[in-house]
């Protein structure tokens, strides 16, 4: 992007990020097409034409929902046109390490794709809150891309780092963390997208309600019981065809969702060489 454009965007990452919690959704409208990307699944991608905006993919624990938005984020890398900031709150860094690398199927970072390195940055935000982690982001914008997508691994685990100690604090720091997301869309003309993933509670709702409004698409995750490894996918949009109970297999080594009666077998990544003890090598983490 221009310098102009970069410095505009650092400026809407930044401002949005100290306005106040709560924010009129009325007020966020817009009248241009958003630009798409990845939606890591088959039938996001053939049915639903990707995601866009800001898109919220939601499920309980263990129901696939991270590896859904590395494989959003890294098959978005991999058209080269968009900078993917993936924001990490949930891992440290060798899990997270070793989650990247199955998904790429490499066992060392040597390994990885060199388009990993040229469209994609990862920062480790366990510690950060939203000031902090959109100070972080900014600071990753360049001159290389136009669009920017911003991955941020969960909206939850961001929200208890507010550490606010007061009634309802934990759901003003979640609409604060939705609302930042919205308007730096808004505010860039769509050329800064999210992808938010939240968790679900007992009874299969969204924490808060601000995600699930705010969205431009939201993707539900529902692991059927009895550990089958099955997991249903319900996808709905403000403006493309939605879907519901498509049947997904995570595959043995949790790296990717094959559609079920597909008719092949996923692929497995080779394990980890035993001679290379920190197969990452220096750390990508930017905070």
């Amino acid at each position: 992007m221009s310098t102009d454009a970069r410095i505009r965007h650092r400026q809407i990452l930044r401002v949005e990020a100290h306005r106040s919690m709560r924010q009129q959704l009325k007020e966020l409208r817009y009248d241009w097409d958003l630009p798409r990307y990845a939606g890591g699944l088959y039938d996001l991608e053939v049915v639903a034409g990707g995601l866009y905006g800001l898109a919220v993919i939601a499920g309980a624990p263990k129901s696939g929902k991270s590896l859904l938005a590395l494989r959003c984020a890294l098959d978005t890398a991999r058209q080269a046109e968009t900078l993917v900031v993936y924001v990490d709150l949930e891992l440290d860094s060798g899990t997270y390490a070793r989650r990247l690398l199955g998904a790429c199927g490499a066992r060392t970072q040597g390994e990885l794709p060199s388009w990993i390195p040229d469209h994609m940055r990862i920062i480790d935000g366990r510690d950060a809150g939203v000031e902090e982690l959109s100070d972080g982001i900014a600071e990753q914008l360049d001159d290389q891309h136009e669009r920017v997508l911003i991955v941020i691994d969960s909206i939850n685990r961001l929200a208890k780092n507010q550490q606010l100690h007061r009634k309802d604090a934990y759901f003003d720091a979640l609409s604060a963390v939705v609302s930042w997301a919205r308007r730096a869309m808004t505010l860039s003309h769509g050329q800064i997208g999210a992808i938010l993933v939240s968790e679900v509670n007992r009874a299969g709702q969204i924490t808060g309600q601000d995600p699930e409004y705010a969205a431009d698409c939201l993707v539900t995750l529902r692991p059927e019981d009895g550990g089958t490894g099955i997991v249903e996918v319900d996808f709905r949009s403000r403006s493309t065809a939605g879907f519901a109970g498509r049947r997904y297999h995570r595959d043995a080594a949790g790296v990717q969702f094959v559609p079920e009666g597909a008719g092949h077998a996923p692929a497995v990544p080779p394990p980890p060489d035993p001679d290379d003890p920190e197969p990452w090598g220096e750390p990508l983490r930017l905070l």
